[in-house]
């Protein structure tokens, strides 16, 4: 279809369902303008090859999931969904099945109308990429995510991960986030890298330097570099009940600079680890990011004028949150699995 004349496909008469639209094998697919509606699964997935596309789609009042993806392309190829709308249907709202998907602009509410076990996204053994999008009044979880493959990136994917996520999960009925199996998230992380300036310039400018280091020689700047990677998702609900909003029984979760309803969040609104450092005290609106360097004296190094940042390509950035994320690994081993899933995307 196209922005001006829309394409439904629904069930005939007033009552019944139909059997919905399935892609098996082939592909990629591209379905745009559509609204598919009253089917048992509106949109099936299965063994597909490609990167297919949903794309300004409205699936809703299905009898099974709105959209089921299974074994769809590969661990770089991916289901991109954008611009949709998964809605009022009585299973999942989307059912991700060891597949890849990517999901943005996107509302996925109201899901599981007739069954407390289904949730607005289920993740078995699937991977996801979740920015700009809304999960809300489902009627079991928000997102919920089983399985040892099992991993969710509440971000854009790409940019060395620094984008923010823009994402809000809220008044999911039996919490906002749920983990367990040895899956796993990542919801935002502020880490700190050091670039050791050893130019022959008189501001140092960051020509000829260090890749990172945690320790510059005595003749060489050292250079903070304090970045965002992800967060500015808003979590949060009205409930009370313990783990309502991060529900966690896997590794350790990093889940900086997000809003959780008030900060620092209610202990009781997490079960599980979870560090929420550098909590927001405000809902997102707008789009936010930090980007931003320090440089005083530390331990006699003498440190940047400031100049040097802005000429650090992506490159050194690059291999700074490498430098970053093998630090992680020596410092805790236990660390590595989360090391190994952020480096997913860039090979």
């Amino acid at each position: 279809g196209t922005s001006s004349s829309r394409i439904t496909f629904t069930r005939a008469g007033e009552s019944g369902t139909w059997n919905g639209i399935t892609f098996s094998g082939g592909g990629p697919d591209t379905l745009k303008y559509c609204n598919i509606q009253y089917a048992t699964t509106g949109l099936s997935f299965t063994n597909t090859t490609g990167v297919s596309l949903i794309d300004n789609d409205t699936i809703a009042h299905c009898s099974q999931d709105g959209i089921y993806l299974s074994h769809t392309s590969s661990a770089i190829l991916r289901t991109k969904i954008q611009f949709s709308a998964i809605q009022n249907n009585a299973g999942h709202g989307l059912n991700l099945n060891s597949t890849l998907a990517h999901i943005a602009q996107t509302r996925i509410t109201n899901n599981g109308t007739t069954d407390l076990g289904y949730s607005g996204i289920y993740l078995a053994n699937a991977k996801m990429y979740l920015w700009d999008s809304r999960v809300s009044d489902n009627k079991n979880f928000g997102i919920y995510i089983s399985g040892s493959t099992a991993y969710a990136w509440l971000r854009p994917y790409g940019a060395g991960g620094t984008l923010p996520g823009h994402n809000t999960l809220n008044q999911n009925i039996n919490g906002e986030l749920y983990v367990t199996n040895s899956g796993g998230a990542f919801l935002g992380e502020r880490v700190t890298y050091v670039y050791c300036d050893c130019g022959n310039s008189e501001q140092k400018g960051g020509v000829g330097g260090h890749i990172f280091s945690e320790i510059c020689p005595p003749d060489c700047y050292a250079i903070d570099i304090t970045e965002d990677h992800g967060g500015y998702n808003n979590i949060y609900n009205s409930y009370y009940f313990n783990g309502r909003l991060v529900n966690n029984s896997s590794s350790p979760m990093v889940a900086h600079l997000n809003y959780w309803g008030s900060c620092p969040p209610p202990f009781a609104a997490f079960t599980g680890s979870v560090d929420y450092s550098n909590c927001l005290s405000n809902p997102i609106t707008t789009p936010a990011k930090f980007f931003t360097a320090d440089y005083s004296n530390d331990n006699g190094v003498m440190k940047g004028s400031g100049n040097s940042i802005s000429s650090l390509d992506d490159s050194i950035k690059l291999r700074s949150w490498i430098q970053h994320l093998r630090r992680n690994i020596n410092n805790n081993p236990d660390d590595a699995i989360d090391a190994f899933r952020s480096l997913e995307e860039l090979v």
